[in-house]
């Protein structure tokens, strides 16, 4: 977990499978519903690919950041954006 901000929080976590990446979601989705039902923070979170190397985690970073950006346009009531999810809609928008 690091902070790379006031207003952003940056969290790794590994996951190999599919199932794990579903896993995943479901933990952010029920972090953030905690978080917004203590506080009226307007909590987002953004999941990049799988990465393997220091260099891919900045790739990963990057495409986490697409989804977020494209998720929360597309999508204004959602609040867990996956960049496979919308890999399309990300792609058209550059």
């Amino acid at each position: 977990v690091a902070s790379t901000g006031p207003t952003r929080i940056i969290i790794l976590k590994e996951f190999r499978t599919h199932t794990q990446r579903t896993q995943l979601m479901k933990q952010f989705h029920e972090l953030i519903e905690v978080l917004r039902s203590r506080n009226t923070l307007r909590c987002q979170a953004g999941i990049g690919p799988k990465f393997t190397t220091v260099e891919d985690a900045q790739i990963s970073y990057k495409y986490a950041e697409d989804a977020l950006e494209v998720g929360k346009n597309l999508y204004p009531n959602n609040y867990v954006f996956d960049y496979e999810e919308l890999i399309l809609p990300i792609l058209l928008s550059q």
